[in-house]
């Protein structure tokens, strides 16, 4: 495959990881501030939302790593800006997401 096909699975896997990433949020922001009667339960919502965050920051990692290994100049091609500001942005973004699954389930547990 060239470079230009990984990029565009990368930005469709990119772009699936964001749609999962903003359920899992909007999961979150539902168990907190909605009705209770409504979300199944406020902890087990907390709980479903903490967990697809988990799951969309593992897939990032993974698809950024998968991506990284199979162009392994991306580092070091001047021609390949615009692909290795995605990769570090994409990493920043799963960093992000486990961040605050973590302090979502800070704040459910203690």
């Amino acid at each position: 495959m060239n470079v230009s096909m990984l990029f565009n699975k990368f930005i469709d896997d990119t772009k699936n990881t964001s749609i999962v990433a903003g359920i899992g949020l909007l999961l979150l922001l539902w168990s907190y501030v909605g009705p209770g009667k409504y979300m199944f339960g406020s902890s087990i919502g907390k709980i479903s939302g903490i967990l697809v965050l988990f799951y969309a920051g593992y897939v990032c990692f993974s698809t950024t790593s998968t991506l990284t290994a199979q162009i392994p100049n991306i580092y070091s091609d001047p021609y390949m800006q615009v692909e290795r500001n995605n990769i570090i942005f994409s990493y920043i973004f799963g960093i992000s997401l486990i961040l605050v699954g973590l302090y979502s389930l800070k704040i459910l547990l203690f």
